[in-house]
């Protein structure tokens, strides 16, 4: 299985209200396609 390493990063005009909604569309995406494990750290 191919592995993925993907950063949400905070910059002008992406705050974390954006950043965290991004990353629940990562992991609902990461459900979505049955892949392994999420690592998450902010």
């Amino acid at each position: 299985m191919t592995s993925y390493n993907i950063a949400v990063m905070l910059g002008d005009g992406i705050g974390p209200e954006v950043a965290g909604e991004a990353v629940r569309v990562i992991e609902a995406s990461a459900r979505l396609c049955r892949t392994g494990t999420i690592l998450r750290s902010m």
